[in-house]
């Protein structure tokens, strides 16, 4: 599975936008990079649970882990597909001794685009995810048991990535390997209306 998806509905950048207000309000100091990785907790986990994406964005099979490429490429300066959400300042940290992206609210959050299962797993990774680093948020994700290091191996990335030969790929994380039949129905069902809506840019 390589082929990716680069357009969103209004409605999913709004839940985007406010679930970025959200993380950042209740976690605190929230950088690129670990909103990325909760990003992807939020869609792996809401999948698992429920066969539904919480968002349904598309991961790419990179280096450091699962990442959004829209969504990365729009955290790194000036956003555009999330301008009216939040902001990007750029912050020194001494404990690290470099730069990084941090993310900052421009409006107050609203639930509006949000179910109330949405409302819980958000809460389960905030609660459980929340307070970890990136670091390790991406060690989490580079488990030998985790889609990525499935995927990773799968498509012969590995050896690679450890190498420092590579850093991204155009694979996509198959959340289908995480589900029983059943939900794979409902997730196979759910991803093809929206792509349909994405299309029709609803």
């Amino acid at each position: 599975m390589s082929e990716n998806i680069h357009r969103y509905t209004t409605d999913e950048i709004s839940k985007l936008g406010h679930t970025l207000i959200y993380l950042s309000q209740k976690v605190g100091f929230i950088t690129k990079t670990k909103a990325l990785k909760l990003l992807y907790f939020l869609d792996e986990i809401s999948i698992k649970k429920y066969g539904i994406p919480f968002i349904g964005l598309t991961y790419e099979v990179w280096q450091f882990g699962p990442v959004a490429q829209d969504v990365f490429i729009d955290l790194s300066d000036n956003p555009v597909m999330l301008k009216d959400y939040i902001s990007i300042q750029k912050e020194f940290v001494h404990g690290l001794n470099n730069e990084v992206t941090v993310i900052e609210p421009l409006i107050d959050f609203s639930d509006d685009e949000f179910s109330d299962n949405d409302l819980e797993v958000l809460n389960y990774v905030i609660k459980h995810f929340g307070k970890l680093s990136a670091f390790d948020l991406s060690e989490i994700t580079h488990n030998s048991t985790s889609l990525w290091f499935k995927n990773a191996k799968e498509n012969n990335l590995l050896e690679s990535f450890n190498n420092g030969l590579l850093n991204s790929s155009n694979f996509l994380i198959d959340f289908t390997l995480l589900l029983d039949p059943y939900k794979t129905e409902i997730y196979k069902n759910y991803m093809e209306t929206k792509q349909l809506e994405r299309g029709f840019n609803i």
